[in-house]
């Protein structure tokens, strides 16, 4: 998976970063990447999200999964 770059000056919203209520440190470049549901490193008004901040995020964190994590819905 690629990451994706935001720096001050980008607009606060796709396709560099998902909305201008993450937070973290808008004054500095981020490198960052999507991840599993609640998997990422970075909260949006205090609850979790998706997305990792920085490099090397864990494997499990951005395998695309090819079914939900729920087991009853997997053939």
């Amino acid at each position: 998976m690629e990451p994706h770059r935001w720096c001050p000056g980008n607009p606060k919203q796709m396709p560099y970063v998902v909305n201008q209520y993450i937070d973290w440190d808008w004054s500095v470049c981020h490198t960052w990447y999507p991840t599993q549901y609640g998997m990422g490193n970075v909260t949006m008004q205090g609850r979790p999200t998706s997305i990792w901040d920085g490099d090397n995020p864990p494997i499990e964190a951005i395998t695309i999964r090819h079914c939900p994590p729920i087991s009853f819905m997997c053939p």
